[in-house]
This record gives structure tokens, C-alpha cells and sequence, in this order.
């Protein structure tokens, strides 16, 4: 995919209670591990402002002119394998197997309930036709409190999901990081830059032992956890962006426990 100019999207902040001392009333919804996907009216982009490729039936049917936004998804754990997929530029077969979960409609005006209902409505009338069955609505629910949102959380992740969302029923679409829309997870994630390997010692003397990496605010550290042996053989390039978790940060800012997730595949 060639660069493109990049979009604008509502992006999320970390929930903690000081930004949202009670949930109530608030919408809760399972925070996917898919490739985030902007349509235009027209056509699909990444956040980045790179055209996907999809097959035309895909598209076919999607609301001309009605901006969505949503993430491309297989499932639960399976971020490799749709990366895969979307990244090609050949409009492969493999897309069958691919959900668009719609989640916000930038181009309505309004607070989200009402965006909700808008896109939710648009998307039940094509499925009636038999229209763009792959485009859903992602579920959304009301909180009832701080008590069942850690519940829903607890219930995601020990089903093998990243964690759940937060969003103001009463926001409007903002193109920017957003307390408005809220992450919240047991982990922490973010990327980095790698800046240098480190050899490893006893079983992995042969291998990789640690990255040294760069985090976006300066901050230096190095990651030596979560690598399987193949990428302990072969680990990422030094330049290369790397996507991590972590619990927390220390009192000199440091990630606690930081943990390699994957290569960030730049999109």
C-alpha cells in the first residue's frame, strides 16, 4: 500500500476513574483486535490514508456518501491473519472470511446515540435486501456502572478479547484523541521504535534476548518478554515500529513489564 495522506479518525483515551468517575449511562463494546478501516462514501482506507483493496462485492451495497468507521475483523486473537489478508493488493477470495464492525458514522452530526441508531438502522434495511451481510453494527450496550464494566471486561478478556470501549452516548464525532471515547484494558499498549538487539544468555545465547526500543515521548527501554524462538532467531529491524503491553508505568516513566505483542504492520 502507498503512503496516503492520513485520517483523522476519534481516537481513544486510556479510562481511568479520574476521567470517567461513573460510567452509568455510558456504551460499552468489546475493543476489537482487527485493522482499523475508514469509508469514505466511496472507498476503504486505513487510518494512514492507504486505499484497501476489496473485492467489488465487498463494497457493493455500502451507503454512498455516508462516512463509516469501524474496524476489518475475523475474530478474537487473530491479527496476523487478517493483516495478511488486507494488506494484498489483489482482491483476494480470502475477504469472505472478513466482517466490517461498523462502530461510528463520522459524517452524521449529533451525539453518538443518535449516530448509532442512524448507521445501526442504514445497515438493518441493506441486510433486508440481502445487501452487505459482512457490514455489522458492533454491539453496543448501556452501563450500568463501574461494577459491570469491570465484569464486562473480565468477561472479553477470558474469552481471549483485548478488552472493552467506553463511549459517551451524548459525544460528538471528534477527529482527535478523545476523553469522549475510552480504552479500557488490564493492559496498557502502545508502540515503539527499535533502536538496537541485545544477544541472549543460557538457552537463548544464540538468539535474541531483548530489543532496545525508543517509545514516541523519548522514553528508552528495552523489551524481553513475549518473543517466540523464531523471532528470538530472526527479531525485528532495528528502524521497525513494535507494538508492546505493558501494566502501568514507573516513577521515572518507564513501561512496567513490558511485553512484545507483533511488528507493527503500519497501518
Amino acid at each position: 500500500m502507498g503512503k496516503g495522506k492520513c485520517i483523522q479518525v476519534m481516537l481513544a483515551q486510556t479510562y481511568s476513574p479520574e476521567l470517567c468517575p461513573d460510567p452509568t449511562g455510558w456504551y460499552i463494546s468489546e475493543k476489537l483486535d482487527g485493522v482499523r478501516c475508514y469509508w469514505n462514501g466511496e472507498q476503504m482506507y486505513t487510518r494512514n490514508g492507504n486505499p484497501f483493496y476489496p473485492p467489488d462485492w465487498f463494497i457493493d451495497g455500502l451507503p454512498i456518501g455516508m462516512a463509516l468507521d469501524g474496524e476489518l475483523w475475523t475474530g478474537r486473537a487473530d491479527f496476523q491473519k487478517i493483516v495478511s489478508i488486507v494488506r494484498r493488493q489483489d482482491q483476494n477470495d480470502e475477504w469472505k472470511g472478513i466482517k466490517y464492525m461498523v462502530f461510528d458514522a463520522p459524517s452524521l452530526k449529533g451525539k453518538f446515540s443518535n449516530r448509532l441508531k442512524k448507521f445501526s438502522d442504514t445497515l438493518e434495511a441493506l441486510h433486508k435486501q440481502g445487501k452487505s451481510l459482512h457490514v455489522v453494527p458492533h454491539p453496543h450496550q448501556i452501563c450500568e456502572g463501574t461494577e459491570q464494566l469491570m465484569k464486562e471486561l473480565d468477561k472479553v478478556c477470558e474469552a481471549g478479547g483485548e478488552g472493552v470501549m467506553l463511549r459517551d452516548p451524548d459525544s460528538e464525532y471528534e477527529h482527535r484523541r478523545s476523553d469522549r471515547l475510552l480504552k479500557v484494558k488490564k493492559f496498557d499498549d502502545a508502540e515503539a521504535t527499535v533502536t538496537a538487539h541485545e544477544k541472549g544468555t543460557g538457552r537463548c545465547s544464540d538468539m535474541l534476548g531483548a530489543i532496545h526500543v525508543r517509545a514516541d515521548d523519548g522514553t528508552e527501554f528495552k523489551i524481553g518478554s513475549g518473543f517466540t524462538d523464531a523471532q528470538r532467531r530472526k527479531p525485528p529491524k532495528i528502524g521497525s515500529r513494535v507494538t508492546y503491553k505493558y501494566m502501568g508505568k514507573s516513577n521515572a516513566g518507564k513501561p512496567r513489564f513490558p511485553i512484545f505483542l507483533r511488528v507493527h504492520p503500519g497501518m
